[in-house]
């Protein structure tokens, strides 16, 4: 019979060594241990005590995606959560307004893309009034109705360059710069690619020099025709060049992804060689429709064709810069019925979410399980919202949506690690999920430290730091926590960087010894190690990670 268990062992004065696992008859296998010390130097002494690191759980936790989603029906902005961990979104409370223009400081009528980034800011195009708004739940009532929670970032006719954004479409940000796919409207007007980059700091991108036209597709005044071009998403790609969506329909430009490198570094595209077609998926039965492109983290492009109820998938396997539509490219879901799917994003976890707007509001989740190449609509195909079953509040128009930022990425690296006596540079990585509900789930592992060597992983609820410390740098504020002393494994013999260390930090808040570890905290961990012959104490210090504990 297995039950819970926990014991406590003495292994110096000031250093205590608490293990808890499950009770198997008279033998305890061990799931997690935690040491306590009063100060660092006995700490220190007692890494040599211990051989190597208990049993860890070695499943990562990750939970259904949260989502934003941007309603052009209702016009608002509503928060897509699996709250009970279910794996759907259809209970009371898992689908709620975030921002209503009946609320809000901004009006909504034709809100048509949304992004989220991980300060927790969501940035929403708006066709209608041509802005791109930013919203922030700055006073944390889980709306952004309140003063200076809706502000505008970027707006034609007000920004110091005169730039024109008649219908801005699919964002995507690349580190501190917004890029806009923007389809001009009407008779006259300019089809084009937007950079966007708030470099003084005042929350807009409506200044001199931050904002450019970094792609003109279709220029009217210079002729043709209205819809010569018309551009639907932006990303950047593996390779770090930009690609854009193009659905024109005139036939002057084929329809599909397009590739865009500045190669004369002049800030955009003014070279017939800076743009080259780079998908353009075969013609289908019925006239095709995209609009948007995902992703994913193996280098595959999602595209979506609703005009033919049919998903694309496509990957530049011989690198050459263009799709080889015979070998490198599938059709990998065709749907069962009519679908119109806006938009389709690739997680975190590889798993593929869609959302359909067609009878009624719907997301699918997809995954390849027999790893066969294409999506099989029934066995492998997951409807996790209905709005015909939804009990939360509900979405009129699905028309676009994003996953939120922050949950994707639950944590960043942050830091210099010091570099070992061998020339390595101990650093951090993980997988799952910090929660503040599941015992176990997140797994942080410390790689390149030197081989059969322990070390002690540590944590502060007070900020980040960057202190210089025994010959690194000390990236986490005090006061510190120690976890556990960990041996790095590896090579059994000689010298090298082949060892790491693996620790479930859900297991540790779990453990509810530190009443600090709860929703909401922010968590800064560190790793320390033995590294002999390293001056002045002959240790070493990783990079840093820091991380919130979500739900």
């Amino acid at each position: 019979m297995r039950t819970a268990a926990k014991a406590l062992f003495w292994l110096r004065p000031g250093l205590n060594l608490y293990i808890t696992g499950q009770r198997n008859g008279t033998a305890m296998q061990p799931t997690n241990f935690t040491v306590r010390t009063r100060s660092l130097l006995p700490l220190l002494g007692a890494c040599a005590m211990l051989s190597s690191a208990p049993a860890l759980a070695q499943t990562p936790f990750v939970p259904r995606a949260d989502l934003w989603v941007t309603d052009s029906s209702n016009d608002r902005i509503t928060r897509v959560r699996d709250l009970n961990f279910d794996g759907d979104y259809n209970d009371a409370g898992e689908s709620v307004v975030f921002y209503s223009d009946l609320l809000g400081a901004f009006p909504l009528s034709n809100n048509v893309n949304i992004e989220s980034t991980r300060d927790g800011a969501l940035w929403v195009s708006e066709t209608n009034t041509d802005q791109i708004l930013v919203l922030r739940d700055l006073d944390n009532d889980g709306t952004a109705h309140g003063s200076n929670e809706a502000l505008v970032f970027f707006q034609a006719g007000v920004n110091a360059a005169g730039l024109a954004l008649p219908t801005p479409q699919g964002l995507h940000w690349d580190g501190s710069v917004l890029w806009v796919a923007n389809a001009q409207g009407g008779s006259s007007g300019k089809d084009t690619i937007v950079r966007l980059e708030d470099l003084n700091n005042d929350g807009d991108a409506l200044d001199a020099g931050e904002a450019l036209e970094f792609y003109v597709s279709d220029d009217l005044s210079q002729g043709g025709s209205t819809n010569d071009s018309s551009p639907q998403d932006v990303q950047v790609g593996p390779d770090g060049a930009l690609y854009y969506l193009d659905i024109a329909s005139s036939g002057a430009l084929a329809k599909g992804l397009y590739r865009l490198e500045d190669l004369d570094g002049s800030g955009g595209i003014d070279a017939p060689n800076e743009v080259t077609a780079f998908f353009i998926p075969p013609p289908q039965a019925a006239n095709a429709f995209f609009w948007n492109v995902s992703l994913d983290a193996q280098g595959y492009w999602y595209l979506a064709d609703t005009g033919n109820d049919v998903l694309w998938r496509a990957r530049d396997d011989n690198g050459n810069g263009v799709i080889d539509v015979a070998t490198e490219a599938k059709k990998y879901w065709t749907s069962p019925a009519s679908s119109l799917i806006w938009d389709v994003r690739v997680a975190a976890d590889g798993a593929l979410y869609a959302g359909e707007s067609q009878n009624n509001e719907r997301f699918f989740v997809m995954r390849d399980l027999d790893g066969n190449g294409e999506i099989d609509p029934v066995a492998e195909v997951e409807a996790v919202f209905d709005e015909l079953l939804a009990q939360g509040d509900a979405i009129g128009q699905l028309r676009g949506w994003c996953f939120d930022a922050k949950q994707q990425t639950p944590a960043a690296s942050y830091c210099t690690a010091q570099v070992n006596t061998l020339g390595c540079s101990a650093s951090y990585s993980f997988a799952g999920w910090p929660s503040a509900s599941q015992a176990n789930g997140f797994l942080l592992t410390v790689s390149n430290l030197r081989n059969q060597k322990t070390g002690v992983p540590f944590y502060g609820l007070s900020g980040p730091a960057s202190a210089p410390f025994n010959g690194g740098t000390l990236c986490v504020q005090p006061p510190i926590q120690r976890i556990v002393v960990l041996a790095s494994g590896g090579s059994a013999s000689g010298d090298d960087c082949s060892g790491s260390v693996t620790y479930d930090f859900n297991a540790r808040i779990a453990l509810g010894v530190d009443p600090g570890l709860v929703l909401g905290a922010v968590v800064h961990t560190q790793h320390w190690s033995r590294d002999p012959g390293a001056a002045p104490s002959n240790t070493n210090l990783s990079n840093a990670l820091e991380f919130c504990i979500l739900r």
